[in-house]
């Protein structure tokens, strides 16, 4: 999770909302190139949501001279505790993790198509995982990304 902030925020007026997302240690060293990060971060996840998708509120935390800081603490931990964390708990395992994913894509919400591969390998799904490897470069259209769909698919010890 992190915290957000406006980019029009002032030094009288500052705005903030909470992003989620869950962290998949597999993505590092197949999907993402680069070394692990030693603090996972919300921008390294899967799943990512703002927390007002989760409360199905569109307005952001305001805080200015006139804030009531007591309401706004109230209001803050409101949305953890009966959104943001009742939604954390739904991901135990990897396969809660790919449920989700699968139901958003079906829904038209979009990730990094290789997350669900790699998810699939590391459940021992190889025939899943095989079989969306093959869709996924067969829509791909620059060169640049079937180059790495193929490197990802050795990577996985899959074919395309």
């Amino acid at each position: 999770m992190n915290i957000q902030l406006s980019k029009w925020n002032t030094q009288d007026e500052v705005e903030f909302f909470f992003n989620t997302g869950i962290y998949i240690e597999k993505l590092f060293g197949t999907v993402f190139l680069y070394q692990q990060p030693s603090f996972p971060m919300e921008v390294s996840s899967v799943l990512r949501i703002r927390a007002t998708e989760l409360t199905k509120s569109d307005s952001w935390y305001r805080l200015t001279i006139d804030t009531d800081v007591e309401q706004l603490k109230r209001m803050i931990t409101k949305d953890i505790t009966e959104y943001i964390f009742p939604h954390f708990r739904k991901f135990e395992t990897i396969n809660d993790v790919i449920k989700v994913m699968e139901l958003r894509e079906r829904d038209g919400v979009y990730e990094n198509p290789h997350y669900l591969t790699v998810l699939y390998c590391s459940i021992g799904n190889m025939g899943k995982a095989q079989e969306r490897m093959a869709r996924v470069f067969n829509e791909l259209k620059l060169d640049a990304k079937k180059e790495f769909a193929r490197e990802l698919a050795n990577r996985l010890v899959l074919h395309v």
